[in-house]
């Protein structure tokens, strides 16, 4: 589970002997971004649920670089922090210090450097100049162990913010809700199909198989096609997103998805995941 500022996001992954097998559904409690208007609260998002050939699930890979990032932090220091909240005027102090940090950067980058962890030497020495910035100007007494919890507190706050709006993040979380529309799609489809569909239907419904979107500086989105999928395959897509615009989607997330567009040439780099089967596989990318 990874707290941030603005809110909580836990991703719940089962393992499968075979993860075009299963279908697993992530709960996903973010707040809403500027991609909001493609993500539907109430739509739970599918993806694979074992290791592929491709890349670790995107919450994994976050959760790993979390993980190295405070490996030197020990559980029982967060909690420590955290309790520490309750202390009086804590929240002024983490306003002073905000202050302190935007007065001591200027318009320059950031003096925290985010891809290392709190206890780094560099971003300790940064702590202590904010704090003592900030008591200068603070209108208020407090001990050095509640302005160092309040200090800390912001730093975490910031580093999640700075990783929120990295692209890598912004791409995943369009991926997710791309399968979140596809999954109310096939919830809605799903008393019309046949066996043999619904087989079909649980892998298209995998991340592995889902094409990602880039977004260029017009606020288009440019959809990165997967050049060895069959026309099964790219049909049930289809269907599956028609579905999803006609009884689903609001204005908004209609003229979000307006900015969708598809170029030939534009293509993903990407290879067939393992264990897909013959069918979803174009015939000129089929093994032997």
């Amino acid at each position: 589970q990874w707290r941030n500022h603005r809110g909580d996001c836990s991703v719940k992954e089962a393992e499968s002997p075979n993860p075009l097998n299963t279908i697993v559904i992530i709960d996903d409690d973010d707040d809403d971004d500027d991609d909001a208007g493609l993500v539907d609260e109430d739509c739970p998002t599918m993806t694979d649920a074992g290791p592929s050939s491709v890349s670790m699930t995107f919450g994994s890979l976050m959760m790993q670089q979390h993980q190295q990032q405070h490996q030197q932090i020990p559980g029982s220091v967060v909690e420590m922090h955290k309790n520490r909240i309750n202390v009086g005027g804590t929240a002024h102090m983490r306003s002073v210090l905000k202050e302190a940090y935007k007065t001591l950067r200027g318009s320059g980058p950031h003096l925290f450097d985010f891809s290392k962890p709190w206890t780094e030497n560099s971003n300790q020495t940064v702590a202590q100049n904010v704090i003592s910035h900030g008591q200068i100007s603070a209108d208020f007494e407090s001990d050095q162990e509640n302005w160092l919890s309040a200090c800390y507190l912001e730093f975490r706050s910031m580093q999640s913010f700075c990783l929120r709006n990295r692209p890598v993040w912004r791409k995943g979380k369009r991926q997710k809700a791309k399968l979140g529309r596809r999954q109310k799609a096939f919830e809605a489809l799903l008393p019309s199909l046949t066996p043999d569909e619904l087989e079909q239907y649980r892998v298209v419904l995998t991340r592995d198989v889902t094409s990602s979107d880039e977004e260029e500086e017009d606020e288009t989105l440019r959809v990165r096609d997967l050049p060895w999928q069959s026309d099964r395959m790219r049909e049930m897509k289809q269907r599956l997103d028609e579905a999803f615009t006609l009884r689903f989607a609001t204005i908004k997330q209609r003229c979000q998805l307006a900015k969708c567009v598809r170029h030939p040439q534009v293509v993903s780099s990407r290879s067939v995941p393992m264990g897909v089967p013959q069918w979803a596989i174009a015939p000129a990318y089929r093994p032997g």
